[in-house]
């Protein structure tokens, strides 16, 4: 594998970062607009999804170069 290339699980996990950004977004300002009381709660909630899915990819890339290594 070149070190640059990505993989597809690592390509759907930027996707689903992607994707829960803009819904924190966007749930923030239509609540906001309609004055929802829990919105910065739910908004904190989606932080901390994308926080978990940031990780879980770096995890999953360390994963990798350590099984690579070890085939050698």
């Amino acid at each position: 594998m070149k070190q640059n290339e990505l993989r597809w699980t690592e390509l759907l996990i930027l996707l689903l970062v992607i994707v829960v950004g803009v819904a924190a977004f966007s749930f923030y300002y239509a609540g906001m607009v309609i004055g929802y009381r829990e919105t910065p709660l739910l908004v904190m909630q989606m932080v901390v999804i994308m926080t978990q899915l940031v990780i879980l990819s770096v995890i999953y890339k360390l994963y990798i170069l350590v099984k690579e290594k070890l085939k050698k």
